[in-house]
């Protein structure tokens, strides 16, 4: 549990207060999104959401995406990038 809220102090301070452009604007969206998922895995670990679909309800997040941050223990990372050629 002092994992998580360790990984949510850092989040909020490495979230930009002014950004100033738009790689910025991204950055901060994507922190945010973090910050999201794991202050639903805190509420999990901590009892006051009984299911991960009740913590993906009260997050607005995709319940197996948050299933599957908690199982592995690994911080949200997004989609990455995507392949502009078809293969």
């Amino acid at each position: 549990m002092e994992f998580i809220q360790e990984r949510i102090a850092e989040t909020k301070e490495s979230i930009i207060k002014t950004p100033s452009n738009p790689s910025e604007v991204k950055r901060n969206k994507l922190l945010e999104t973090k910050l999201v998922h794991d202050m639903a895995i805190a509420d999990i670990l901590s009892g006051e959401c009984k299911t991960f679909k009740a913590a993906a309800t009260k997050y607005n997040v995709e319940t197996t995406t948050l299933h599957k941050s908690f199982k592995s223990a690994e911080q949200y990372s997004g989609r990455g990038r995507q392949s502009k050629f078809l293969t």
